[in-house]
């Protein structure tokens, strides 16, 4: 049997925190462990970009891409792995197992906290949220799966 583990996450993301730029220069290196990302964009892209951004959480990450309109070329791409940046959840490739029971399970808080560390590090690397025209995001379906025997 699969589960999905549902428990309530009490991590909360604070929307508030979420930076402005205007004329604000990037850092001049970003260092990112454990974690990969592109360099940070120039001032001048920054503030003429209109961008949409995608998120892909799956077993084993979190990534972000945001893509410049205009011309369709990535102009940022962050990844998280759980592993190596939330370590406290002890996730071994982003789940839990119990052979026992024959049940694997991913809290559902470390994908949360995983968004929170995220967001972080875009604001960290000075990322223009306030140039976001589009969200998306994907993951990957786990589906619950029951195998019972009627008597």
């Amino acid at each position: 049997m699969l589960l999905l583990n549902k428990e309530i996450a009490t991590t909360s993301m604070v929307a508030h925190d979420l930076p402005v730029f205007p004329g604000q220069a990037p850092p001049e290196n970003v260092q990112n462990v454990g974690s990969t990302s592109t360099p940070s964009p120039s001032s001048s892209t920054m503030a003429s970009s209109q961008l949409a951004l995608g998120l892909d959480l799956s077993t084993q990450q979190l990534k972000i891409l945001a893509i410049d309109i205009s011309n369709l070329e990535t102009f940022y791409e962050r990844s998280l792995t759980f592993e190596t940046d939330v370590p406290h959840y002890k996730t071994v490739k982003g789940v839990y197992t119990n052979d026992a029971e024959h049940e694997v399970s991913s809290p559902v808080e470390m994908w949360i906290e995983a968004l929170d560390v995220i967001l972080t590090k875009m604001k960290e690397d000075n990322f223009p949220f306030h140039n976001v025209v589009a969200l998306s995001g994907a993951c990957q379906v786990i589906l619950l799966t029951l195998w019972c025997s009627w008597d």
